[in-house]
C-alpha cells in the first residue's frame, strides 16, 4: 500500500497493531539549510518494511512516497505520523497507550492526587478498532517534555465505574500520585499504558498508600493504626475518636492521655467530632 504525504509536524498518543511511526520535518546536521529529513518505525518491530521515496533530505513542502510491506502472516494497519516524543515507547508488550497531563493550578504541590476519567473502549474506537480491556495491563510512566520516561513506577488506581464493561464500556477514574514537589505554575505528563485481554499481563504491583492495622494499643485503650505516606492516625475503638496523630517528625498532634479525668488531653489543634444535639459540635474523644 502506498501514500503521498507532506512534511508536517503531527502528534498522535497511541499506536496501533502494525503502524508506521514517521518523525517528520526533523533537521539533520549534515544536510543543507533548507533540508529535512524522514524517519520511520514499524511496530511490532520487525513485522513489516517501508520504503520510502525518494530517499532524504528533502525541502519544504516536497512529497515524498511510502510503501509499507508486512511480512507474511501479517497486514497493514494504518499510517501514524508522530513527533520525536512519540516514538519513544516504554514497554514493547504493550500496544496502546493515552497521554495525560496534571497541573498544580497556582498552588505548590507535594505528593498530590490527580483524577482522570477514561473511557478505554472510546479510545479504541478513535482508532477504528474494539477491543475488551485487561485491568491488569494499565500502567502508568511520567515523562518530560521530549517524551523520555523520567518515572516508569508512578503510583496509581483505576476505579472502575458502576457500569463497567470491559468489552463494551470500559471506563472508570485513574488515581495518580504526583510524586515529590510540584511548583505552583508546572505542568507534569504522563502516559497511561493499556492493552487487550488474552496477552498474560501481571496485576501492577503498587505500593500502598495507606496501610491499617488492627489490635493495636495507643494511650492504654484499643486501637486501629492508620499508616500514610505523611502521618500516623491512632483511633481508639471504643472513644470513637482520634487519640494520636504523629507527624513525620514524631510530633503528636493529639496527645490524647487516658488516664487524665474528664476529656483528657490538649487536642486544640485536632477537635474530634461529636454526636449533635441541636448542633454540630467538636469536642476532643473520651473512653467511657
Amino acid at each position: 500500500m502506498s501514500t503521498k504525504a507532506t512534511l508536517r509536524t503531527f502528534l498522535i498518543v497511541c499506536a496501533g497493531i502494525l503502524g508506521l511511526s514517521m518523525l517528520l520535518a526533523t533537521r539533520p546536521a549534515e544536510a543543507a539549510p533548507d533540508a529535512f529529513g524522514l524517519t520511520t518505525k514499524v511496530e511490532p518491530a520487525g513485522k513489516g518494511t517501508v520504503d520510502v521515496s525518494p530517499p532524504p533530505p528533502y525541502s519544504e513542502n516536497q512529497v515524498v512516497t511510502l510503501t509499507a510491506t508486512p511480512i507474511a502472516g501479517w497486514q497493514f494497519d494504518k499510517w501514524v505520523l508522530a513527533s520525536d516524543g512519540d516514538l519513544i515507547w516504554w514497554n514493547e508488550n504493550w500496544d496502546y497507550r493515552v497521554t495525560v497531563t496534571a497541573a498544580a493550578a497556582g498552588y505548590a504541590r507535594k505528593d498530590k492526587p490527580a483524577e482522570f476519567t477514561l473511557n478505554f473502549t472510546q479510545l479504541w474506537s478513535s482508532l477504528g478498532k474494539t477491543g475488551t480491556l485487561d485491568p491488569n495491563s494499565i500502567r502508568v510512566v511520567e515523562v518530560d517534555g521530549d517524551g523520555a520516561v523520567i518515572d516508569d513506577a508512578v503510583p496509581f488506581q483505576f476505579d472502575q465505574a458502576k457500569d463497567f464493561n470491559a468489552a463494551s464500556k470500559a471506563t472508570g477514574t485513574l488515581v495518580l500520585i504526583m510524586k515529590g514537589n510540584t511548583p505552583a505554575g508546572a505542568q507534569r505528563r504522563y502516559q497511561v499504558y493499556f492493552d487487550v485481554t488474552g496477552k498474560g499481563f501481571a496485576p501492577p504491583s503498587v505500593p500502598a498508600q495507606v496501610v491499617l492495622t488492627q489490635g493495636v494499643v495507643d494511650e492504654g485503650a484499643s486501637a486501629f493504626k492508620i499508616e500514610t505516606n505523611t502521618a500516623t492516625y491512632f483511633y481508639h475503638i471504643k472513644g470513637g475518636g482520634l487519640s494520636s496523630l504523629n507527624d513525620q517528625g514524631g510530633n503528636d498532634w493529639i496527645s490524647y492521655k487516658s488516664n487524665v479525668p474528664g476529656n483528657g488531653g490538649s487536642s486544640a489543634a485536632s477537635p474530634m467530632p461529636s454526636r449533635p444535639t441541636t448542633a454540630a459540635t467538636f469536642t476532643p474523644a473520651r473512653i467511657p
